[in-house]
């Protein structure tokens, strides 16, 4: 541990903080992927972790928990999803952990650190880019998954919030509810079960799936589960399984994260009812927001704008029908502030955004890139 005036900050390498956790769970909005359990279930995609903790009077006010990651040839990086993590914290003790994200970088050599931030850390981009942060060059990776976002207010009674939805989908809860469709919680025993449902949906959509090896899902649900961090739940009818979703409880927000359907009956509305019941449930659990985790930001802009901006192109997008889909539950659209990167060398700061610019083409170095993204695929 070092001292910095009335502050102290210290780095942390061990797999779990306990203390860390218990920190950030009490920060509105957190994500849980700033916890050291979801660093130790990424251990399995090859990353290894450590946290940067400023304290003020031996009580921790921010910090950042930093991914790191080994790519033959290109070397290490650095990324924090989704951070930092600050609660009642002064500029000071900001800018101190953004010195020690800097410092961090360059004692363990890494080209660079990504910082993800957080939406709800709106002030951050101006004290990066005045600690030497710059916006991320496009299409180097790591690039954010999710750069917007939909949250529900659940402060407010459940007749408030289903008026907040558009009518349709008022109308499609209300006609699935009348099927008598059952909804139960799972357990680890249906990870399997939840595995095949997001095989099957990934299938339909040509696309594939986020956490593409079971065991990652099977380690997530053993770490998050004991500290009740998790929770599935389950449509079926007549005892067959519809769609299940899996959903991180950490903090004060409930986060619609994965999601899995059959294809099959349609006509009960499935999607509409189970999200419906995880709204309730996250409302009686005494939840502040209900978060659907991921929209297409260019879609949502559109939507937004209207229907003449909606081009056949834009709904060609692969995730446009899931965002028109989460934006008919009203809510307030959230865009997060961006993604900034801290280079220690500036040469070679030119060097990969030369590489990112102009070089993405070449079939050699997308088949590095692929591997890049391949270790980083369990990261959202």
């Amino acid at each position: 541990m070092s001292q910095n005036n009335s502050l102290t900050f210290e780095i942390c390498t061990n797999q779990t903080n306990p203390e860390w956790d218990q920190f950030i769970s009490g920060i509105s909005s957190v994500c849980h992927e700033q916890s050291s359990v979801w660093a130790d279930t990424m251990t399995l995609s090859g990353w290894n972790s450590a946290r940067v903790i400023v304290k003020e009077n031996d009580k921790i006010v921010c910090g950042a928990q930093i991914l790191t990651i080994e790519i033959p040839f290109f070397g290490k990086f650095g990324y924090i999803q989704q951070g930092p993590c600050i609660n009642s914290a002064g500029n000071d003790a900001v800018k101190l952990m953004v010195d020690q994200i800097k410092e961090f970088t360059k004692k363990n050599k890494l080209q660079f650190t990504t910082v993800d931030i957080a939406y709800n850390l709106k002030e951050l981009p101006q004290i990066t880019e005045d600690k030497d942060f710059s916006p991320h060059p496009d299409r180097l990776p790591p690039e954010a998954p999710i750069t917007s976002t939909l949250l529900l207010d659940l402060t407010q009674d459940l007749d408030t919030i289903m008026a907040g939805f558009k009518s349709g989908r008022r109308k499609s809860i209300r006609s699935g509810l009348k099927h008598g469709l059952e909804i139960r919680t799972g357990t680890r025993n249906d990870i399997e079960l939840l595995f095949d449902l997001i095989d099957q949906t990934c299938k339909r959509r040509d696309t594939k799936p986020l956490y593409p090896d079971i065991s990652f899902l099977y380690k997530l649900w053993d770490m998050f589960a004991p500290n009740n961090w998790v929770v599935m739940h389950i449509a079926e009818t007549d005892r067959q399984p519809v769609c299940a979703s899996l959903s991180f409880t950490f903090g004060d927000t409930f986060r619609n994260s994965i999601w899995g359907w059959s294809g099959d009956y349609v006509h009960l509305n499935a999607s509409d009812v189970i999200d419906w019941k995880t709204i309730c449930w996250a409302k009686e659990k005494g939840f502040k927001y209900y978060d659907f985790v991921h929209l297409d930001t260019i879609s949502a802009k559109a939507i937004l704008a209207g229907n003449n901006h909606v081009t056949q192109k834009i709904k060609e997008r692969p995730h446009y029908g899931s965002t028109f889909y989460k934006m008919r539950f009203g809510g307030d659209i959230i865009f997060y502030p961006g993604v900034y990167s801290y280079f220690p060398s500036k040469l070679k700061k030119h060097l990969f955004s030369f590489a990112a610019k102009f070089l993405l083409n070449n079939a050699l170095v997308k088949r590095i890139i692929r591997s890049i993204r391949r270790k980083a695929s369990h990261t959202t």
